[in-house]
């Protein structure tokens, strides 16, 4: 199967960075309607470059802005990953602060 190219960019390298400083062990991509065709490519360069073993999940349920949060994916995963970031793409650093505070989540702005 010939691999998906991006029509945009996204700093692969500075999410795996990321991922590997903080030894997250589970991630959660939520991504944009328009991105999330390209999700697997997206996880596919991403185990290229992390460091570690970090099971990646991607969130598929529509996304309407920061205060939609894949809440109930961390909940679930958090049964069984003891460090889990949620990956949220195309959000202001405001509303992440903001998100940060109410939740005490992982929350990583891309």
């Amino acid at each position: 199967m010939a691999k998906a190219t991006l029509p945009f960019e996204l700093d692969i390298d500075k999410i795996a960075a990321i991922i590997s400083k903080n030894g997250y062990d589970a991630i959660i991509l939520q991504l944009p309607d328009g991105i999330k065709q390209f999700a697997t490519s997206i996880v596919d360069e991403l185990n290229k470059k992390i460091k570690h073993k970090c099971a990646i999940f991607i969130w598929l349920n529509t996304c309407y802005g920061f205060c939609d949060l894949a809440l109930n994916a961390v909940n679930m995963l958090k049964q069984k990953y003891s460090k889990i970031a949620l990956i949220q793409f195309g959000h202001t650093e405001k509303h992440f602060e903001f998100m940060l505070e109410q939740f005490n989540l992982n929350i990583v702005k891309i």
